[in-house]
């Protein structure tokens, strides 16, 4: 079985199996929200003790992922007591943000990487799955949890919440059985089930993000290098 983080399961929710292209255009910010809500529920960032939906540093050593250290370092170059508005969107804009997290995935045999034309003289790199087992043990998980008695747990509230609003939910999942379920799903995208502090910070984090994913790429946003 492999293994799959917050970011590393919206991503591959976020791509067509055969194409290897995105669903949507705006994933880095979806990404960057993952990431954001993986560092909290990893203890990197804790939430504040003034209770103001702003977070400070825990752990604040290297993470073993090279995607999760990128947008460690930016919260941290962007100032970690701001908004978590401000700190997705700052990692979500990032050129090339979601580029470590893609070769890992690659490496580790999930994904093929793939090169494409684009208008005869362009090309664009995709990539397909490789590997259908991780995916697969994903889904199977998550249906679970939406459509059955599984409970939720952190990983799973946050990752429903993101794609839910991406509208990856209705690409990977039966449309009947998402109307079926619909009370259930919304309540576990809020985490009402979940009563840890660092969950909670972590889902109303996402809530936060979700405002950057769903709304700032519909803007004209500048691209940081």
């Amino acid at each position: 079985m492999t293994s799959l983080n917050l970011p590393e399961s919206l991503l591959l929710l976020a791509l067509n199996d055969e194409t290897g292209e995105r669903f949507v255009s705006y994933v880095d910010y979806a990404l960057g929200g993952a990431g954001f809500a993986e560092l909290i529920l990893r203890g990197v960032l804790m939430p504040s003790q003034e209770k103001d939906g702003r977070f400070s540093w825990g752990d604040k050593g290297p993470t073993g992922d090279a995607f999760l250290d990128r947008c460690r370092d930016i919260i941290d170059k962007t100032g970690v007591g701001k908004d978590p508005k401000t700190l997705v969107a700052a990692i979500g804009k990032k050129s090339g943000v979601s580029q470590p997290l893609i070769d890992n995935l690659v490496a580790r045999g999930v994904l093929h990487e793939r090169t494409k034309k684009v208008f005869f003289f362009f090309t664009q790199k995709i990539y397909p799955e490789a590997d259908p087992s991780a995916e697969r043990e994903l889904k199977a998980r998550l249906a679970q949890v939406m459509f059955g008695n599984g409970d939720a747990g952190p990983e799973d509230s946050v990752l429903v919440a993101l794609a839910k609003n991406m509208d990856l939910l209705k690409r990977n999942f039966d449309k009947d059985q998402l109307r079926q379920h619909k009370t259930r799903i919304e309540a576990i995208a809020k985490g009402d089930q979940l009563a840890a502090t660092a969950t909670k910070a972590a889902i109303d984090a996402v809530h936060a993000a979700i405002f950057v994913t769903v709304i700032l790429p519909a803007v004209i946003i500048p691209t940081v290098t």
